[in-house]
């Protein structure tokens, strides 16, 4: 991979990066001074080594779906963006704002099925859930750098956009430490594939992923899969003018999607995570109104944040596009490995 210009300018502070990194995941693996504390109920812990999104959510969602019938399972989640600090049970007086958008996405989906949480400090959620509740199992969202829980799996999600071998770690490129950090790894997941992809090609990516993994540690790949949409009011047909919104790390994939089944005439992108303003809301809503036969359409995890704004949307035909994985054939050995894992 050719890296740019500024990276190699940037490339000095990374190693100062890799050091502390370094040094901290050292002091973790032989207990000194930084302890992990373990726990006798299960964890399950879903992350990634960059900045930005490689689909935790998704994959959060495949496990829920798996493992509900097994275990009284709870979700603890960091809740990112959201307005509040520290240890939150989400209920239903619980909002995007007030938990962050992913954890409510989850919270919304399967609340009957399972307990949701949100605290910074993993440990002290951790000990909250298992004191309070009947939770069997733990999954706990976006902790692979939270050395303090010794989760029962590990499993490390990279996007096949941006493989973490190809990546530098920050601030010269997006890994929140060095790429040995994938030796802890359980399952190594390639998220965000190609419909097609060969199995020369996946043979190649697993030899590179393999050089930085423990010995075995299985590779599986998976790829976006658009559900139908999520009519909230209106009906999307073929011939509809679709403004599409999104704040996700990568709409590109999204933006393909939509033009390659409606009419997309307009997109309006933001942040990650972007908290919308009223002002943002209303410009959208203007731009509906002016072309005949228009469908909104936004991510499931951007639906959540605009939910406060849905007086400002009347009249207006608005829906959600859901998203899952797809494992090429391979979800059942996916889920028997990580059955056996867990036991």
């Amino acid at each position: 991979m050719k890296y740019r210009f500024w990276q190699y300018l940037l490339y000095p502070f990374s190693l100062g990066y890799i050091l502390v990194t370094a040094v901290r995941n050292w002091l973790f693996d032989r207990g000194i001074i930084l302890q992990a504390k373990t726990y006798d109920k299960p964890i399950i812990c879903i992350g990634n080594l960059t900045v930005g999104g490689t689909g935790k959510t998704p994959m959060v969602e495949f496990l829920l779906r798996m493992l509900t019938e097994q275990y009284k399972l709870a979700v603890l989640s960091r809740g990112y963006g959201r307005k509040t600090k520290g240890y939150l049970a989400i209920d239903e007086h619980a909002s995007a704002t007030t938990v962050g958008d992913e954890p409510f996405q989850l919270y919304q989906k399967f609340k009957t099925k399972a307990q949701f949480y949100v605290c910074e400090q993993r440990v002290f959620g951790l000990d909250r859930i298992f004191e309070t509740s009947n939770a069997e199992l733990v999954l706990l969202d976006d902790a692979y750098q939270h050395r303090y829980v010794q989760a029962k799996v590990n499993i490390l999600l990279s996007d096949y956009g941006r493989l973490f071998y190809n990546d530098l770690v920050l601030p010269a490129g997006r890994l929140r430490e060095s790429r040995c950090g994938a030796q802890r790894a359980d399952l190594v997941l390639v998220t965000k594939c190609p419909k097609e992809i060969s199995q020369r090609e996946q043979d190649t990516i697993v030899a590179r992923v393999s050089a930085y993994t423990s010995v075995n540690t299985p590779v599986f790949f998976s790829e976006i899969v658009y559900d139908a949409v999520v009519e909230v009011q209106g009906l999307l047909h073929t011939s509809s003018n679709v403004v599409l919104l999104s704040g996700i790390a990568n709409p590109i994939p999204l933006k393909e999607h939509v033009a390659s089944h409606y009419r997309l005439i307009k997109t309006f992108e933001f942040p990650d995570h972007h908290n919308f303003t009223e002002q943002e809301i209303l410009r959208i809503v203007d731009i509906c109104r002016v072309e005949r036969d228009t469908f909104l359409l936004t991510t499931e995890k951007d639906f959540q944040r605009l939910s406060p704004f849905m007086p400002q949307f009347e009249g207006i035909s608005l829906g959600y596009l859901p998203i899952k994985f797809g494992f090429y054939g391979k979800e059942s050995e996916i889920q028997s490995l990580i059955g056996d894992l867990v036991k």
